[in-house]
């Protein structure tokens, strides 16, 4: 009961993974350096919060949402979405125009149409088009509806 872990090196996105999964709910910025810095000591104390920040956004494993807050992309289903009715709108949207959108503009988009989620943003609602086979991503964070073969 005595001892004590001490980390003597870890890779940074190592220690964000296992500190959201720890912590299981989004994180601003700044309590992610508060969390780091309480499980692992000095290791990333002098580590600036823009080192941080590039560390989440450069993950495949973090997703931005509304709020600024970095989350889990395993923990996306913890924000309550309706992830069905968020495709089924973009994919009205895409199918009218048969173009490529950005997801920043599917959101202005599906808010100009009456639709909005107060969590999503164009981290997630990215993650949520890539593991549909309706959507088909081109280039980053870009999708188009992919053609029926009849």
């Amino acid at each position: 009961e005595t001892a004590r872990l001490i980390h003597r090196s870890c890779r940074l996105e190592r220690a964000l993974v296992a500190t959201a999964r720890e912590v299981n709910r989004p994180l601003p910025l700044y309590e992610f350096q508060w969390e780091l810095n309480e499980r692992f000591g000095p290791l990333f104390a002098t580590k600036p919060l823009n080192d941080l920040r590039r560390g989440l956004e450069q993950s495949a494993m973090f997703l931005r949402n509304a709020a600024d807050e970095f989350i889990l992309d395993i923990h996306l289903d913890q924000l309550g979405l309706d992830a069905d009715a968020i495709r089924r709108a973009c994919a009205e949207i895409l199918s009218e125009s048969n173009e490529i959108v950005g997801c920043e503009d599917m959101l202005e988009r599906l808010e100009a149409d009456g639709k909005s989620w107060e969590e999503l943003s164009p981290d997630i609602l990215a993650s949520l088009l890539c593991d549909d086979p309706t959507f088909q991503e081109v280039g980053r964070d870009r999708f188009r509806v992919k053609a029926c073969k009849h």
